[in-house]
Formats: structure tokens, sequence, C-alpha cells
């Protein structure tokens, strides 16, 4: 598995130009959040007359939100309006990213001599966008209801705690934790299996180009008759959720320390996401060829 990955990391560097594109990507997503929100709230702001004295007002809104919303209606419609377009621009730029970084990741592992050019990445994006927006809206639903079933989970395991812990005797709450550790571990093993699936789902997705149906069977087929790409994708998803951890605590420091704490924080902060994208890069690289390399594949046209 190692030398899938270390593959993955070599696959990246010969394609360090989508780490850029990614990045300035998150800067496009930046940018268009200050002129879709940023900006028509400021001009909202001064238009309805609010300043900042004001803004306490909005943290009472769950209070009491029929008055607030009367009052602030037009406001209220502007924000939602901008953020959903917003939203739209964020996702359509960053599906647009994805798809053209899993494009060239593919072509690049399966012709050696192939160098990457701006004109093959947006042939790629193109080509996988509608493809990778399905995608997305089948995970979305998927997710919906993952949700759904935990908390159903989470549910019953809160009423067998609460049950059982009014008895108070040592076996009925040994029962009862065990059973709540039980539908928490079943919760772990369901949300591996979605994102696994997922995972390889997408990775059919940019290596066959087929729809997306068909890429979450081929991808099941795939696990089911590999299952160590379960583990090796536990290993990747591990590994990453390690690093950013490990970001998060060493940032902790630097927001104890007054303004200066503040002014260290945003680079920091960049540099943890340049980071990630990194990281997430060299997982798709690594999916990627582990995928071609454990199955038999007809040859792909790049």
């Amino acid at each position: 598995m190692i030398e899938y990955i270390k593959e993955g990391f070599r696959l990246t560097h010969r394609n360090w130009q989508v780490i850029l594109l990614n990045i300035a990507v998150m800067f496009g997503i930046f940018i268009g959040f200050i002129l879709f929100v940023g900006v028509p709230l400021a001009v909202a702001f001064v238009y309805f007359g609010i300043d900042l004295t004001y803004i306490k007002d909005f943290l009472n809104i769950f209070r009491d939100p029929k008055g607030y919303l009367s009052r602030y209606l037009g406001l209220a419609l502007l924000i939602i309006i901008t953020f959903i377009i917003y939203i739209c621009f964020a996702s359509i730029l960053s599906m647009f990213a994805f798809g053209g970084t899993l494009g060239v990741l593919r072509n690049s592992f399966l012709d050696r001599q192939y160098k990457f050019n701006l004109p093959s990445f947006f042939k790629e994006a193109k080509s996988l966008f509608f493809k990778i927006f399905g995608f997305a809206m089948l995970i979305f639903l998927l997710l919906i209801f993952i949700s759904f079933i935990l908390g159903v989970l989470v549910g019953i395991g809160f009423s067998i705690v609460s049950k059982y812990s009014e008895d108070g005797t040592f076996i009925a709450m040994f029962i009862a934790y065990f059973l709540s550790l039980l539908l928490i571990l079943i919760g772990m093993i369901i949300t591996l299996g979605v994102l696994t699936l997922s995972a390889y789902a997408v990775t059919v997705l940019a290596v066959e180009k087929t729809g997306t149906i068909n890429a979450f069977r081929k991808g099941f087929n795939f696990i089911k008759n590999k299952p160590k790409a379960i583990l090796f994708y536990a290993v990747l998803i591990g590994g990453y959720i390690l690093i950013d951890f490990i970001l998060i605590i060493m940032n902790y420091p630097f927001s104890l320390i007054p303004l200066i704490g503040a002014l260290i924080t945003i680079p920091y902060q960049m540099f943890s996401y340049v980071l990630l994208s990194y990281l997430l890069i060299v997982m798709l690289s690594s999916l990627i060829i582990f995928y071609i390399k454990n199955r038999d594949y007809p040859a792909y046209e790049i």
C-alpha cells in the first residue's frame, strides 16, 4: 500500500500545476464570497440604514423570528438570494476544477509521456463536469439518508442510556453504555462504507468516464472483489484527518496571543489550506493508481 501512496506523490509532483490551479480556485471562491455576499450585504446595510450597533439584533432573531424578519424582510431576502448565488458559483467552480484535476491525473498515469497543459485541463473539466454534478447530487441525497439513519441510531442510543440509567445497577449501566458504543461503532462503519464507496465511484467516473449510476455499481463491485480497497482508503482518509487535526492543534496557541496571534493565524490558515489541498490531490492520485493497477481494464483513450 505504501508503494501506491509513494507513486501518488510522484504523480502529483509530475502535475504540480494542478495544485496551483486548485489554490487559484480557493482564492476565486473567496473573492466570489466578497462579491456575491459581502458587497451586497454592505450595500444593504447602508440602504436600510443599519449600523454596527444593530448587529446585536440579529443575535436575537431566534427568540422572535417573526418580529425581526418583518423588520428586516428585504435584508433577509437579499442575504438568502446572494448566498444561494454564491453557493452555486462556488459549487460550479469547485466541480469544474475537481473534474479537470481528476482528468489530468488519469491521463498522466495512463500516458507517461503526457505533460500538463491548460487546454487538456479544461477539456477534461468540461467532459467530466456534468458527470461530477450528477455524482454530487446523488451523494447529497445519500448523505441526507445516512444522516437520517445516524440520527435514528443516536436517538435509540440516547433512549437506551436513559432507560437503563434509571435502574442504577452496574449491569444495567454496562448494558446501556455497551449498546451505545455498539450503535456508535455501527454508525462509524456505515460512514466509512459510504465514504469508501463514494471515493472509488468517483475514481471509476474519472478513469472510465462512465455514468454516475454505473460508476457506483463498478465501484461497489471493485470493493467487493478487492476488500483491501477499504483498508487502503481508510489509511488515506485516516492520514488526512490526522494531519488536519495536528494543524488545528498547532494553530491553537496562536489564538491565545493578543493581536500578533491573529496576524499569525491568517497566513497559517492559508498554509494549512494549501497543504490540505496538496494532500487531497495526493489522495486522488493514489486512488486512481490503486484502482487501475488492481483490476483488468481496456485501453482508454487519452
